[in-house]
């Protein structure tokens, strides 16, 4: 995704975490590329990492010498604001590889320097209430879960049975027609018997540990937030 991107706006907000590029290099503009900045201002000034004319493997003849139509700034280094600040930031590796007179690769690398600060105490964004929300709602994926186990796990040895009879009814049919119909039927309900078998053996039982271990850790940080509230409200009194 290019910079200002739904994508690219979605992790600086939410994620908390900045652009090292931007942050090294605040008047850096919007756009990709500038038009009247040749394939190696792009990369010093814009950051370009992709599709550049200097690049073997994305290179064009097709364009006048000194154009770079569709570079583009695809690859990012975030870093946390409240525990780091960017000293330099360049693009790197857009010298061809030497003997092999090629790129290291179709995208060239990015290398920042980080002064480190110590990070902030964590606070947890969280409301206790809304842990026991969390707690009904994966309690409720576990029944369905656990349900779902249990009807395919059932139908798997449903099938399993009726499947075995139709092997044996074939005996007692004496047309050709008959027999063929009879093996089609026993082989797509075993093909399906075994479909639902893998789930309800296999997959069901990977999503149903996978909410355990979620629930345990959601309850682990519940019981950590109501001792740290204990200890807060007994130093208060």
């Amino acid at each position: 995704m290019i910079p200002a991107s739904l994508a690219h706006r979605l992790i600086l907000t939410n994620g908390h975490v900045a652009d090292s590029w931007l942050s090294a290099n605040p008047t850096t503009t919007v756009s990709t590329t500038s038009p009247s900045f040749t394939p190696t201002q792009n990369i010093e000034k814009l950051g370009i990492t992709c599709d550049s004319q200097l690049n073997t493997w994305r290179h064009n003849p097709e364009h006048a010498p000194g154009s770079d139509p569709h570079a583009k700034r695809l690859d990012y280094i975030f870093h946390a604001p409240s525990t780091s600040t960017v000293t330099s930031a360049r693009v790197v590796f857009t010298d061809p590889v030497p003997d092999l007179n090629c790129s290291a690769s179709d995208h060239f690398g990015i290398h920042i320097t980080l002064s480190l600060t110590p990070a902030p105490p964590l606070q947890d964004v969280l409301p206790l209430e809304l842990y026991d929300d969390i707690l009904t709602m994966t309690d409720e994926y576990m029944k369905r879960e656990y349900k779902q186990r249990k009807l395919r796990i059932g139908h798997f040895f449903t099938m399993l049975v009726g499947n075995i009879g139709l092997l044996i009814g074939q005996w007692w049919v004496k047309p050709a027609w008959g027999t063929f119909i009879i093996m089609l039927v026993s082989w797509l309900w075993g093909m399906y018997a075994t479909v639902d078998g893998l789930i309800g053996f296999v997959f069901m039982g990977s999503e149903i540990r996978a909410l355990r271990e979620f629930r345990g850790e959601i309850v682990r940080r519940k019981e950590m937030l109501e001792r740290e509230a204990q200890t807060q409200h007994g130093n208060t009194n």
